[in-house]
């Protein structure tokens, strides 16, 4: 929940919640903030660049013909750039950083890369033709201007993956694939569980939606960017969904707190591309 006030009475706390509820406040438990975000791509940045998440990944140094895992780490949810070499060690593919020369595990890293630019972006003449390219099983989120990636961030997609053979996307909580357009944007939106019917989230900052009840969103209550979360949306830092929000078009006009689109216009409008 969200609130917007607080007041005593008869010696306790109460919480005036954003739809004007009340709730004791020792009944609640604050969210830790997360400072966590994305990278921007340009001058001396550029794809690709990994992400470490889940825990922290240790930094492997060459001996020989052997990598050997050194007692230096990366924190969980740091980045680092990558030069492009790669090596295959029993079997396990290993990135080289521009990290003092350090090597990255792929079983650590989510790997955010430039990749081909989708057909239906290729064929526009005019207007921005900015896009999303979103990976659900590599977690990661890279904004282009066309074919210049110009941002790349870690999200948390559906808990099923992709979409699974003959079953509701809702039912096995995956996330859609394909290229959609932004359809809605919203400042804060209410958000129900698609597979616990009473949970709800509150004020679910920064909202836009791309197919039916799916959605990019800021998630206030986890930081496990980079892993399976979501009920099938994708979740975003709360600081990366407001600066994806603010970039995508069309524009929310100021003084407004949403907008819904009544035509496809795919001109006017960011692409999304969801793939596995």
């Amino acid at each position: 929940l969200a609130y917007t006030d607080s007041f005593e009475h008869d010696g306790r706390t109460y919480l005036l919640t954003w739809d004007r509820g009340i709730v004791p406040k020792d009944k609640v438990r604050p969210f830790s903030r997360t400072n966590f975000h994305g990278v921007v791509i340009g001058g001396p940045i550029q794809l690709p660049i990994a992400f470490f998440r889940g825990k922290p990944a240790p930094k492997y140094r060459a001996a020989g013909d052997k990598l050997t895992a050194s007692e230096d780490t990366w924190p969980r949810l740091a980045w680092t750039q990558l030069t492009g070499k790669t090596r295959k060690i029993d079997g396990e593919l290993f990135y080289e950083t521009a990290d003092g020369g350090a090597w990255a595990s792929a079983n650590d890293a989510a790997i955010a890369e430039k990749t081909k630019l989708p057909l239906a972006i290729s064929r526009k003449k005019e207007g921005r033709r900015s896009w999303l390219d979103i990976s659900i099983h590599g977690g990661t989120l890279v904004a282009y201007e066309f074919d210049t990636p110009v941002y790349a961030t870690l999200i948390s997609p559906g808990r099923g993956g992709t979409p699974h053979r003959g079953l509701p996307t809702l039912d096995t909580a995956s996330t859609p694939t394909g290229l959609f357009h932004v359809l809605g944007k919203f400042l804060t939106a209410t958000m129900t569980s698609g597979s616990i019917a009473t949970l709800v989230h509150a004020e679910v900052q920064y909202t836009q939606n791309f197919s039916g009840p799916y959605a990019l969103h800021g998630a206030y209550w986890h930081d496990r960017f980079g892993e399976r979360k979501s009920g099938g949306c994708v979740n975003l830092s709360p600081i990366d969904a407001r600066r994806i929000f603010h970039w995508t078009d069309p524009p929310l006009p100021e003084g407004w707190h949403g907008l819904r689109a009544i035509e496809m216009k795919q001109q006017g409008m960011t692409a999304i591309r969801l793939r596995p």
